[in-house]
């Protein structure tokens, strides 16, 4: 009977109703025997609200309670909290609710966990895509480095191969155009005495814009910018930048600028200047090759310019300025085989100031050595660019001029002999004849001779003939000469 009763709560609602009616019945008939009177009216309120009281107290144990711990329950799930379980103490219909409840949280727990886990499979899936995707970026930049760096090692290898300026700037346009693909840019060197950068190479800009040579003072321009801070310069959007100079109004369109100085021992020798159109045209990976690249092309110059001061000096005589005789050689090695090649004439000059010594002697090597000085300006003015004048030696000059016969040899000759003997030197009256002159012989390849040594003889041959026949003349080598010389020199009968 007690399990029949606990399966339903209906059940269990009617039995507590049907309890508190019997009671509420008892009571009604024991008031029934007597009148109904004011007071037995409050006992029959009493018996009936007992009753009541009694139903609703037997009604909270069996509905309200599990009905209030269930509310909780769902509350806190409704909040999120999915762990709570409901309290499950009878077997009727509440207590079946409240197992099912239960039963759905676990569910939902398990739901949430699963969701939980995905969303963890998820997250890692995402790290491993984003570290993958980071990997391979890092990668490509490294990719990107190790060709940069092989690349600026070509470069560096090239433009440090020779230490010929010209070859040198031929080199970094070359490979910086078409290695690296940077096109229009130019290369400046700086004048340190004049305080100018001049378009030494040029490279990409379209037909018809002739930028080298191009000057740019250390002041003006975006140069000027480069050369104060003597550091990288760039302008994104030259149509803002009003110190932009458009290559002097060579260049039209506006578009980015790059200014890079080329610093050797903190000393600024040139620039490198690239444009490309568009705004933001360069990134900083670019930049840093750039930069690298100037870096090396810095050393490079520094040493061609070294170089061709170290050969000025091995090939220009220190006193004089102009072509010693090393210079001299070498200029014959190339003089002489080009006239064979041609069948052209090639004539030399030896020349002599006339009783050198004794001036020497008289008033000393200082005011000598301005002699020598004032002649080699003089020789230098008389003849034309493609010749070539050196000492030979103490006060002996030699002149090569290429393409010229011996009677015109001969014609320049009287006119430097005449150059010299016009001009006013200092105490020039205590020589003999009350001036400083000069005596020359003159030799022509191939007449007189066709080696380098015999016409260099043949040229001395004639000078000391001009010599023996009283100096302050000229004279052409002929055959006879020679003989003469083996007689001995300074014979006026030959």
């Amino acid at each position: 009977m007690i399990r029949f009763v606990r399966k339903r709560i209906g059940r269990k609602i009617a039995l507590a109703g049907v309890a508190a009616g019997m009671g509420a019945a008892a009571l009604g008939i024991v008031l029934s025997g007597e009148p109904l009177d004011s007071r037995s009216t409050w006992v029959l309120v009493a018996a009936v609200t007992a009753g009541v009281l009694a139903t609703a107290l037997s009604l909270r144990p069996v509905v309200l309670t599990p009905l209030d711990r269930l509310t909780g329950v769902m509350k806190q799930a409704e909040e999120g909290d999915f762990l709570k379980r409901v309290s499950v103490e009878s077997d009727d219909e509440l207590g079946d609710l409240a197992s099912r409840f239960n039963v759905m949280l676990a569910k939902i727990t398990d739901l949430l966990a699963e969701r939980i886990d995905r969303e963890r499979e998820t997250e890692q899936i995402q790290r491993e895509l984003d570290l993958k995707k980071e990997l391979a970026e890092k990668t490509d930049t490294l990719e990107g480095r190790i060709r940069d760096l092989i690349l600026l090692m070509d470069v560096t290898r090239a433009i440090t191969s020779s230490l010929e300026l010209e070859e040198v700037l031929a080199k970094i346009t070359d490979m910086v155009g078409g290695a690296l693909g940077f096109d229009e840019f130019a290369v400046l060197l700086y004048d340190s005495n004049t305080r100018e950068y001049e378009i030494a190479a040029a490279y990409g800009f379209p037909e018809g814009m002739e930028v080298v040579g191009l000057k740019f003072r250390h002041d003006e321009g975006i140069i000027s910018l480069m050369h104060e801070r003597r550091d990288t310069v760039l302008i994104q959007d030259t149509s803002k930048e009003p110190r932009y100079l458009h290559f002097k109004g060579a260049r039209k369109d506006d578009g980015s600028l790059l200014a890079i100085p080329l610093l050797y021992q903190d000393r600024i020798v040139g620039a490198l200047s690239f444009n490309r159109p568009g705004k933001n045209s360069f990134d900083l990976q670019e930049i840093w090759l750039l930069q690298a690249v100037a870096s090396q092309a810095s050393l490079a110059i520094a040493n061609a310019r070294l170089h061709r001061e170290t050969v000025e000096l091995s090939l220009t005589d220190a006193l004089t300025g102009i072509a010693n005789r090393r210079d001299l050689e070498r200029r014959l090695n190339m003089e002489l085989p080009r006239a064979e090649r041609f069948g052209a004439p090639l004539s030399i000059i030896m020349a002599d100031i006339d009783h050198f010594k004794a001036y020497n002697d008289t008033h000393g090597h200082p005011l000598g050595d301005e002699i020598l000085r004032t002649v080699a300006e003089i020789l230098v003015e008389s003849v034309r660019s493609i010749d070539t004048v050196a000492r030979y030696g103490g006060e002996e000059f030699t002149i090569v001029l290429p393409h010229i016969e011996k009677e015109q040899a001969l014609e320049v000759a009287e006119k430097l002999r005449e150059a010299i003997g016009s001009h006013e030197f200092p105490y020039a009256d205590t020589q003999p004849g009350g001036r400083i002159t000069f005596s020359l012989g003159v030799a022509t390849f191939p007449d007189d001779a066709t080696t380098i040594q015999d016409i260099l003889n043949a040229a001395d041959v004639a000078l000391y003939h001009a010599k023996s026949r009283g100096r302050n003349r000229v004279e052409g080598y002929y055959a006879k000469l020679a003989d003469c010389e083996e007689e001995s020199r300074g014979v006026a009968t030959c």
